[in-house]
């Protein structure tokens, strides 16, 4: 073990009493590890370690070759003589050292280290004076820490659940490096940076502040934010009620996150143009968005989420004021209660692609008015993702040829959904043939799924989960209209209370890579007649899970003759009690039996009855 080397991990040291068993580990010697993680592993009732942890890490001194080091719940008040001798090191991790008041020896020398994270030490004190090769500083739950060293090369700090005191410390000389600045969860900060001038960190370009509920200001005078601003994230201060500059001003701004009552939009300020993805979180009294909206030329994403008053995007559809820019590429609402209209003209947002609408039950269509172009999407859309439409039937006509480009359609937790189209046997109903992903889920009404899926030769991925009225696997054995596309790659079963077998025809899905079957009670076998040949898997299956299903007794008879399978996952089918007599592929890489007592006790290694069909497997977990 001398030579090894990369990386090593040392649990359990808690079982370690004395400095003469550390030191049998001979890690001074090991000039070839580049990585150490040690980590005592203790609850709230274990001794605390203190008395002994000390001697502990003390004989585990690494050879001063070793790159990074990482220690996790050391009960010792401080580290040990030996990492004033680490002078190689580039990355320091230490994590949940509840009695650790002091990190570092006072004579420390660190002068390669790049990056240091310190988590969740309550009682630390002290760190060295200075660290001058230091990029990226985490400090979280180090409460009792007062004062940061000199770091001439930071560029990212971050600095959440500290002390008051700390954060007061901090100058602008110690951060003028700075690119990325995040503070958060800290009840009593009032003034975030109270000896700094924000505009004076001229190399900034991340500000994040969170979860400071007093929080009143961002900084000291009223030199503003710095110009170099490029993503601006602000949550959880309602106590901030105005910025330290005029956002329009921030003229390099790419992102704006903000969750607060700011009041973004005004007379008085607007938003730059060069902003490219614009958040709105949990504003309460946000009825509407603002006019000139379509001056944001370089908008591609919008986000807009808990907004209780907004009632419709804009207030007034009519005037041309009012509108989306036309280069915005995705829109996403979520929980708003009262939005009842998305805007008008959408379709003339020719880079608009994606529409993510997620609890928002005043909304009662799906935006294609079949007597009204003004409120249908544009040819170029491709995503469109629901939920949470309680009063949602089907959906709208058309869609083949007003949506052609449409490639992903996700719908859940629509309880009035019966159907997907009121009426399949007219050609102005059915999905657009390039669709790639259909994902519905929830929907606990929906009886059918449309005729003509086989026509819909790009379908690579179909997931059906909770839909317990639906019966069938849409194989219709008497009617082609009802089988699924044989490009079919994916398939994912999940939550079919009243599925009993599989269809037949399955051999027909010539494309289909993965199968998962999950959570269906009443499937007693995957099908009905093992000896009939119109049943069966398709041979490109390679992965195949099985899961929650507590009636089946075996798997297919035929499982050999996949030659392609490499993956099987079988959990929680308590009743299946053996493999099939013919065994398992030979191309079979990875095999996870869990919850399945009877199976598991034949799969035992060496002396289960089942062993000798699968001891050519290379990865067998039976757990």
């Amino acid at each position: 073990m001398r030579n090894i080397k990369g990386r090593l991990d040392i649990s359990g040291l808690e079982d370690v009493q004395n400095i003469e068993a550390a030191k049998e580990a001979n890690l001074k010697d090991k000039k070839y590890l580049n990585e150490l993680s040690l980590e005592w592993v203790r609850d709230d009732s274990s001794q605390d370690g203190r008395v002994t942890d000390d001697g502990v890490l003390e004989g585990l001194q690494p050879h001063a070759n070793l790159k990074k080091l990482h220690i996790k719940s050391y009960g010792g008040v401080s580290f040990p003589s030996w990492m004033s001798h680490l002078s190689n090191l580039t990355c320091i991790t230490v994590e949940d050292c509840r009695n650790c008041e002091h990190l570092f020896p006072l004579d420390c020398q660190l002068p390669s280290l790049c990056k240091l994270t310190l988590q969740n030490c309550p009682k630390l004190q002290v760190l060295p004076a200075d660290l001058p090769a230091v990029t990226e500083l985490h400090i979280n739950g180090c409460g009792e820490l007062s004062a940061l060293p000199r770091l001439p090369s930071i560029c990212e700090l971050k600095l959440h659940s500290c002390g008051v005191k700390m954060l007061l410390s901090l100058t602008t000389p110690c951060l003028i490096s700075l690119q990325r600045l995040s503070i958060g969860r800290c009840d009593q900060l009032e003034c975030c940076l109270e000896k700094v001038s924000l505009q004076d960190l001229t190399s900034l370009q991340e500000l994040q502040i969170f979860r400071c509920p007093q929080l009143k200001s961002l900084g000291y005078g009223e030199g503003g934010l710095p110009t170099t601003l490029k993503s601006l994230n602000i949550d959880g201060c309602p106590n901030l009620k105005s910025m330290p500059t005029r956002l329009e001003n921030l003229t390099s701004l790419v992102e704006l996150s903000i969750v607060t009552q700011l009041p973004l939009f005004s007379q008085e300020s607007a938003l730059p143009t060069t902003i490219e993805v614009l958040k709105i979180f949990s504003c309460d009294n946000l009825k509407s968005l603002p006019k000139g909206m379509q001056s944001l030329t370089s908008l591609k994403k919008l986000v807009i989420h808990k907004c209780p008053q907004l009632h419709s995007l804009f207030s007034d559809d009519e005037n041309n004021d009012y509108g989306l820019p036309t280069e915005l590429n995705a829109l996403e609402i979520h929980t708003c209660p009262n939005l009842n209209s998305l805007p008008k003209g959408m379709q003339s947002l020719t880079s608009f692609t994606k529409l993510v609408i997620h609890e928002c039950p005043q909304l009662h269509y799906l935006f294609l008015d079949d007597g009204n172009n003004d409120h249908r999407l544009p040819f170029t859309f491709t995503t469109l993702d629901i939920s949470a439409f309680p009063n949602l039937m089907s959906l709208p006509k058309w869609m083949q040829s007003l949506l052609p480009c449409l490639k992903e359609l996700k719908i859940k937790d629509c309880p009035q959904l019966h159907s997907l189209f009121p009426d399949d046997e007219n050609n102005d109903y059915g999905l657009p043939t390039k669709l790639n992903t259909l994902k519905i889920h929830t929907c606990p009404n929906l009886k059918s799924l449309p005729k003509g899926m086989q026509n819909l030769a790009s379908l690579k991925n179909l997931m059906i989960r909770e839909c317990p009225q639906l019966h069938s696997l849409f194989l219709d054995d008497e009617n082609n209209d009802h089988r699924l596309p044989t490009t079919l790659v994916h398939l994912y079963i999940g939550a079919f209370p009243n599925l009993n077998s599989l269809p037949k025809g399955m051999q027909s899905l010539t494309s289909l890579n993965s199968l998962r079957i999950n959570s269906c009670p009443q499937l007693f076998s995957l099908f009905p007649d093992d000896n009939n040949n119109e049943y069966g898997l398709p041979t490109t299956l390679v992965h195949l899970y099985i899961g929650g299903c507590e009636n089946p007794k075996s798997l297919p008879k035929r499982m050999q003759n996949l030659t392609s399978l490499e993956y099987l996952s079988i959990w929680n089918c308590p009743e299946i009690a053996f493999l099939p007599e013919d065994g398992l592929p030979t191309t079979l890489r990875y095999l996870h039996i869990s919850e399945c007592p009877k199976l598991k006790e034949r799969c035992q290694k060496n002396n289960g009855r089942d062993w000798p069909k699968i001891q050519h497997i290379p990865y067998i977990d039976c757990s």
